[in-house]
């Protein structure tokens, strides 16, 4: 690598790889394309003469052997914002850190965060990389939150989970989502972040519902473990000294039958409410669906409206109406601003969700009394006698796999409005896409690899989106459930970036980042399972259309 850049090696005589730059020269793969991209921006390439668009950046000398040019003037470098230093992988691996939280509360800057009807684009787990989330920075999300990464093994300074906290420079609200089971290496790893990346707040998953995460008692499974989720929220809320947010991602619960997020939130009030540490949580994002239906059916917002109106009643009952709930956000099938604007002006209700407070578990958990008299005398008033906003107290609703389909959804939610943006504009979305992944993962060869595995599994997403243009109006908007059917597009590349064969999507792929060998295959990491037959009305709206 430093024989590529032009730098010396330092293991000299010692190096396992070959020092012959006229051979390598000569002998390698032909590049991919004309420009480098760190060239442009930067000045210089990192990649050296082992970037596949090297030719724009080096020369040859007399004697055959290769050499960078760089170009530095006026140009900013190259920024790289919470990557694994090398001392800290030092002191991590040795177990030589120091975890010490009151530092924090001596030299850190307490740090807070605005949810309130900001456009806040959830996790993704692979998709949701930094290439992604610059897109989506550029198409107007204002929160914008890491991958899933774990907490041990960040502590273990893993190279590969370090990737998932790196953040770029226009993500000015980001925040890093920690799974783990254990409330001692949550509390330790908030710490250490706190302390070493610059973020803005921390997320505790409680939704994931892949078998090897619930299978070690993280993610989902945290739902069915009430007394261990409240020592990891107090290890996590005292390990920042009230300097960092901290927040919940939970589902509805592990089974659809019996959900217990209606019983966890007014719970998670209550230790907001009597915290002994840090700032308490500073919000709950309730995803629709329970951990068995993982992204099948629809998402249950009726549900979620229920376990918000019981947050504010909960407030309520514990400091005289002064005490505020925590916010709850909303999250599952936001895929066009009309579907934004249903949930946040959703209207409660009232009558159903306030009898069920006249219920034994929550007399006793109320303030620890069951005072079954307050109760019933709660239970009896409407939500404008309780002081509260008879409208849904949503804070805002998360941005997940509809982003996916349509990454310029935050722009229609903006401006109220169904984009029908033409496939030039989407390729062109593309084209950044790989600029971006070449800037982040490398422009050698296994950086185009990466570059194009991811591309190619956001693509296995951003197929199912129907133009607006292809559908009557009154069968807008288009659902994220919809099995999107065969259609012709307006033009070839429209057509083709709607097919459903993965050789389409290698193709597109092609076009941004070179051939592949004849014997590259592509397998979607994960299956839309979220439907299982055509919708029918979009298969009208495109039969009359096309009509």
């Amino acid at each position: 690598h430093a024989l590529a850049r032009g730098d010396e090696c330092v293991h000299k005589d010692n190096c396992k790889f070959s020092h012959d730059l006229k051979t390598y020269w000569e002998t390698r793969e032909k590049d991919v394309r004309d420009t480098c991209v760190f060239f442009e921006k930067h000045g210089s390439c990192p990649q050296g003469v082992k970037c596949l668009a090297s030719k724009s950046h080096t020369k040859v000398n007399e004697d055959g052997i290769p050499y960078q040019v760089k170009n530095l003037e006026g140009k900013p470098p190259l920024k790289k914002i919470n990557e694994l230093s090398y001392e800290l992988k030092l002191t991590l691996r040795k177990k030589r850190y120091s975890f010490d939280p009151e530092y924090l509360g001596r030299s850190g800057k307490t740090k807070a965060v605005d949810f309130s009807n900001k456009i806040y684009v959830a996790p993704l787990t692979t998709t949701g990389n930094l290439p992604f989330r610059r897109i989506v920075k550029e198409f107007g999300a204002d929160i914008t939150c890491g991958e899933m990464a774990m907490a041990r093994q960040l502590l273990q300074a893993k190279p590969s989970e370090w990737a998932l906290v790196r953040r770029h420079e226009s993500e000015d609200i980001f925040g890093v989502q920690l799974a783990d089971s254990d409330p001692k290496i949550l509390g330790d790893c908030v710490t250490m972040l706190a302390k070493e990346i610059d973020v803005d707040f921390i997320d505790l998953n409680c939704g994931c519902p892949i078998d090897l995460v619930t299978d070690v008692g993280a993610g989902s499974a945290l739902m069915n473990r009430t007394k261990k989720l409240a020592e990891i929220a107090d290890r996590m809320t005292s390990a920042t000294c009230g300097k960092l947010p901290i927040g919940i991602k939970m589902r509805i619960g592990w089974n659809s039958n019996k959900p217990n997020a209606h019983k966890l939130v007014p719970t998670i009030q209550t230790w907001s409410h009597e915290k002994k540490h840090g700032s308490g949580l500073a919000y709950i994002s309730i995803h629709g669906r329970s951990r068995q239906q993982r992204y099948t059916k629809v998402a249950n917002w009726d549900y979620i409206h229920m376990c918000c109106a019981r947050a504010s009643c909960k407030a309520y009952t514990l400091d005289s109406a002064k005490f505020k709930p925590v916010p709850v956000f909303g999250n599952g099938d936001i895929m066009s601003f009309t579907d934004w604007e249903e949930q946040m002006q959703h209207r409660r209700q009232w009558i159903q969700e306030l009898a069920e407070l006249e219920e034994e578990e929550e007399r006793r958990v109320m303030n620890g009394h069951g005072r079954a008299a307050d109760m019933d005398k709660v239970a009896r008033k409407t939500p404008e006698e309780l002081g509260l906003d008879p409208y849904s107290h949503l804070t805002t609703c998360m941005l997940a796999r509809g982003v996916l389909l349509k990454p310029w959804l935050p722009t229609e939610i903006k401006e109220r409005r169904h984009w029908d943006i033409s496939s030039s504009e989407r390729f062109d979305m593309l084209k950044r896409f790989a600029d971006y992944g070449l800037e982040h993962w490398g422009s050698d060869r296994r950086g185009v690899d990466s570059t194009r595995r991811f591309l190619l599994d956001w693509i296995s997403f951003l197929h199912r989106y129907v133009p607006v243009g292809l559908i009557e109006a009154q069968y807008l908007p288009q659902h994220i459930n919809d099995r999107p059917p065969r259609f012709q597009g307006r033009n070839e590349l429209e057509t083709l970036m709607g097919s459903t064969s993965v050789k389409d999507w290698i193709k597109i792929s092609e076009m941004l980042l070179g051939p592949v060998d004849e014997n590259y295959s592509f397998q979607p990491k994960h299956k839309a399972n979220a439907y299982e037959t055509p919708s029918q009305e979009l298969v009208d709206a495109l039969t009359e259309t096309k009509a």
